[in-house]
């Protein structure tokens, strides 16, 4: 009988294919997952680099913003210095116009696209980060100091309120005091964009280093205090001239100087507008003679303007005297003074190591001289004051200079020739031989009263740091 043989083998082949197939699914899911996870590294990527880049652009904007917007700028469309790339960045000239007619944000004109990695309008400040044989990415910085803008940059929605402007800093077209920062950065590939905002502020009262009107005597001294020559010390706002840790002396024929009796700061002040002067032209005139009374001098002696040998004073620390005039808590917390307001002076590129020309210059400016003496020429004025903070125990001559604002000296000042110091000096010594025909003319400074002024009158610009970034008002999205 012929038998019969069974085909074998059908499930195996079953089991193979089934095998295969799920291989396949799992090699094709990984493959998708890899691939997944390749995109969203790359995103990740891109999205780093354009945040490091719009975060670039913040660093250059507040330094920017202190070295050539302020003061350089004016916010009606119209650019006083073209050596600067001839950019108002206050008002873009392509910005959009506002119900108030000012030009008050840059438009989105050939901004960075994948298809278009290319720079941002000429309107506002481009940097370009890396170099062409690494990767660049690209970013671009302006400022609103309007006190409405369109913050979605549509042309139609209603303006929103700048969040910068706290006290209505912003209410007036020109006022070159506070901004909003706008930063935004691109990836090498335009892909990613991101956008930053932050509040920055110029010689706003808030933000004064000085602790309240800041000093109340023209001239104060750690040590002694020796006048030789025809040094004059006015002080026609309060009754102390010098403030001294040591003795007094006198030699040759200086002189200090009060208010005269029956007259006020309101009174003086009164008398300068009626006769159509300046406010301070009674208060802070060069002429001895003018609404004064003498004081101390080689023939009166030590008068009551003078407090010497005040132990309280002498047996400070250098630090412990700092702080009698500057303010520790510029930051969120309270901490050095000294390395805070340093820190600032660096920040603001107004920190030197040598003899600098300071004209032009206001607000804070540091010395650390590298050679331990130094000497200062003329520097701020009424408008625009100076701190001038110099550091180390060697000699700082102040010779027939011009200077408004407040002077600290850590280590020995001499001074001399026809030099004008129209506000305070600080010193820790004073050389002994003060000489020549110079004048320490007295004027407050700070935010220590409810005028603005230290409740005295004094500038009509306090002196402050060079800029402030505001704690609190970084926004990015």
């Amino acid at each position: 009988m012929q038998s019969i043989n069974k085909q074998k083998g059908a499930a195996s082949l079953l089991t193979a294919v089934m095998l295969i197939i799920a291989t396949t699914l799992v090699v094709m899911s990984s493959g998708k997952t890899i691939l997944q996870e390749t995109k969203m590294t790359s995103n990740s990527y891109r999205t780093a680099q354009a945040n490091a880049a719009a975060s670039a652009a913040m660093d250059y904007a507040t330094i920017y913003f202190t070295t050539n917007v302020y003061g350089v700028l004016k916010s009606d469309g119209v650019t006083i210095d073209d050596s600067i790339g001839g950019l108002d960045q206050w008002h873009a000239a392509n910005g959009k116009e506002g119900s108030d007619g000012i030009l008050d944000y840059p438009m989105d004109f050939n901004i960075p696209t994948i298809n278009s990695c290319q720079h941002p309008s000429s309107s506002t400040k481009t940097i370009t980060l890396g170099t062409s044989s690494t990767q660049q990415t690209l970013a671009r910085f302006y400022f609103i100091n309007t006190a409405t803008y369109d913050d979605d940059n549509d042309n139609t929605t209603p303006e929103i309120n700048n969040p910068c402007d706290a006290n209505g800093k912003l209410s007036e077209p020109d006022n070159m005091n506070a901004a909003m920062v706008v930063a935004e950065g691109w990836s090498d590939d335009c892909s990613a964009t991101r956008k930053l905002t932050q509040c920055v502020t110029v010689g706003n009262s808030e933000v004064s280093i000085l602790k309240g009107s800041g000093p109340e005597q023209p001239f104060v001294t750690q040590g002694a205090a020796p006048l030789n020559g025809t040094t004059d010390i006015i002080n026609r706002y309060t009754n102390i001239t010098i403030w001294a840790g040591g003795e007094f002396g006198v030699d040759g024929s200086p002189n200090t100087f009060i208010r005269s009796d029956g007259d006020t700061v309101d009174s003086l002040m009164e008398d300068a507008e009626t006769d159509g002067e300046d406010s301070l032209h009674y208060l802070n005139n060069e002429d001895e003679d003018q609404n004064t009374q003498t004081m101390s001098n080689a023939k009166n002696g030590t008068g009551l303007d003078i407090v010497p040998n005040d132990p309280f004073l002498a047996n400070k620390s250098s630090d412990e005297l700092f702080d009698l005039f500057f303010r520790d808590d510029l930051d969120e917390e309270s901490g050095n003074a000294k390395e805070e307001i340093e820190g600032m002076a660096e920040d603001s590129s107004q920190r030197f190591t040598e003899t600098t020309d300071l004209t032009g210059k206001s607000g804070l400016i540091w010395f650390d001289p590298a050679g331990g003496d130094i000497s200062i020429g003329d520097a701020g004025t009424a408008e625009k004051p100076v701190i001038i903070i110099v550091e180390g125990s060697g000699k700082v001559t102040i010779n027939s200079s011009d200077i408004f604002g407040v002077v600290y000296v850590m280590g020995t000042l001499k001074l001399g020739g026809n030099s004008i110091i129209t506000g305070s000096i600080i010193s820790e010594e004073v050389e002994n031989n003060v000489a020549g025909t110079p004048k320490v003319i007295f004027n407050p400074f700070g935010s220590g009263g409810d005028d603005g002024l230290g409740g005295l009158g004094g500038s009509e610009s306090s002196v402050n740091n060079t800029y402030t970034v505001v704690n609190g008002s970084w926004k990015d999205w």
